[in-house]
């Protein structure tokens, strides 16, 4: 499962990084959004966060 979210989180920090050589506003807006994202799944998954953890 770690092997998933591996791979999501760099499709989009590739998606991120993207975004962000565009010239356009809007799109390098949306590819900070994805970076951020991508930053705190990077944070959950070294957590190991799981659904039998939560209360």
């Amino acid at each position: 499962m770690e092997i998933l979210w591996s791979t999501v989180i760099g499709v989009f920090v590739a998606a991120g990084v993207y975004l962000m050589l565009e010239r356009h506003f809007l799109r390098v807006i949306f590819g900070l959004i994805l970076l951020s994202n991508a930053v705190n799944l990077a944070i959950f998954t070294s957590g190991r966060l799981n659904l039998a953890q939560l209360p």
